[in-house]
Order: structure tokens, then sequence, then C-alpha cells
């Protein structure tokens, strides 16, 4: 998963093309489905349809929104920092504030096996690209499953802390 780039990048990691493919289809079908209710709803029952557009009109934003940020979701290293764009937000970690990438299941309903930036400055973030799904019994390993990723990761950061 990571590249090298000569001297700029110390490693890229983006989701893997299939990732890409299953969940862009999967939440831009949802945006349309949502977007065609609303547009439907308002012509058919204007103006008491109007409240379908205020319903489903954001709900239709946020799927393709999502949508679009699968294809640039990544983790980038590079002199700057450490650049971790997901599917809601974006977050910069300055090298100095960036500790160690660790593999972990994350705390929470959800209970998925993720790599997580550890910082000095703030809670830890939990990078999605690397989020594994599985039954409860299977969460221990597929946490193990991601430790030469945090591996890699923690090499290229620490290669970039020397660099800088």
């Amino acid at each position: 998963m990571a590249t090298e780039a000569a001297g700029e990048l110390y490693g890229t990691w983006h989701v893997p093309g299939r990732v890409v493919w299953l969940w862009g289809t999967y939440l831009l079908t949802l945006a349309l489905g949502f977007g065609g209710m609303a547009v439907a709803l308002t012509v058919k029952f204007f103006p008491s349809g109007a409240v379908g557009l205020l319903m489903f009109g954001p709900l239709a934003y946020l799927l393709a929104r999502m949508a679009w940020r699968v294809r640039a979701a990544k983790v980038v290293i590079s002199p700057d920092g450490v650049l971790i764009v997901g599917l809601w937000r974006t977050s910069r970690v300055p090298l100095d504030d960036a500790t160690e990438f660790k593999a972990t299941i994350a705390p929470g309903n959800t209970g998925q096996p993720t790599i997580e930036l550890i910082n000095r400055s703030r809670r830890p973030i939990r990078i999605w690209i690397f989020n594994r799904n599985g039954f409860v019994w299977q969460l221990k390993s597929l946490a193990q499953s991601l430790e030469p990723d945090a591996d890699d990761l923690n090499r290229a950061l620490a290669a970039a802390k020397q660099g800088s």
C-alpha cells in the first residue's frame, strides 16, 4: 500500500480499488435514491411535498459527499507532517505531535479493528482506510493482521522525523 516518492513523501497509503468501487457505488446509489425521492415528493405533492426535499435532500447530499470522499481517503507522511483524509474529516498532525501508529480495536459500539495515530496534542485519530469488519470472535486476529501496516506507517514516520 505504501509508495515512495523521491525525497518529498515518506509514504502514501490509499484505499484499495475494490473498496473504492464498492463503497462509492453503494453510497452513490443511496444518494441518488434519496435524491430521487426528494424530487418526486416535491413534484407530486407540491407545496407540501417540499418537506420531502428538506428531509431527503441533505441526506442525499451527505451520502454523495461520502461517496466522493471514499476515493480521496488516504494517509500521507511528508516532511510537513501526517495527513489523514477520512470520510468525514481531514486531520493534519505535525511530525512533532505524531507519536506512533497502533493497530487496535476501536472502543465504542463499532468495535472495529483499525489503526490509530497516537499523538501528543489530542485523542488518537482512527484511520478509516484500515478499518476491518468481522465477527466478535475474529476481532483480535483482524487487529493483528493490521500490525504489518502499522509497522510500515511507523517506519515511514520515523524516517520523516529523522529527515526533518
